[in-house]
């Protein structure tokens, strides 16, 4: 064994040897790739949303992009909830562009039924953190702040209807 080790100083170093994984094995690691840079993605659109009140385009080109790691092409049907996110931003307002963009690109990923539910729990999350900061500025003779960002709620909804899809919860 140590015949084969080269030295570093007065240290052998045995060589190392680095597996090359069968094509099956990478095609396995894929989804959890895709989830791990999801919620990184997310999670700095949350970030940059609550720093800056904007989202960058780069980061929704990213979570989109994330799409193509376990790529199913019913999926592109969960664009429609970004389109109703514009919809509403148009018509009502209240909805930032980054927002929308987002939204659709994360339909890329989730699908349609995904989508929905992930703008389902992220709005009731951001109407549930709405009423309790209002109540809790009413307590202290405060007025609560109607704006809020949305890319947190949002993410939140986006990150568990994931694990929903990928556990067969939503299909």
């Amino acid at each position: 064994m140590l015949a084969n080790c080269i030295r570093f100083g007065n240290f052998p170093v045995p060589p190392v040897h680095v597996p090359i994984l069968p094509p099956e094995t990478v095609l396995q690691t894929l989804p959890y790739v895709q989830a791990a840079l999801f919620i990184a993605f997310l999670a700095a659109a949350s970030a940059e949303d609550i720093k800056t009140r904007l989202i960058p385009d780069w980061l929704s080109l990213c979570v989109a992009l994330t799409s193509l790691l376990d790529f199913h092409l019913i999926n592109l049907w969960g664009v429609l909830v970004g389109l109703l996110f514009l919809l509403v931003s148009v018509l009502l307002g209240g909805i930032g562009g980054g927002d929308v963009k987002l939204m659709l690109a994360v339909g890329l990923v989730l699908g349609l039924p995904g989508a929905a539910a992930a703008a389902v729990m992220g709005l009731a999350a951001m109407v549930l953190y709405y009423l309790g900061s209002k109540m809790a500025a009413r307590l202290r003779g405060r007025e609560a702040s109607k704006r809020l960002p949305l890319a947190p709620f949002l993410s939140v909804g986006c990150i568990a209807a994931y694990f929903m899809i990928k556990g067969g919860l939503i299909i």
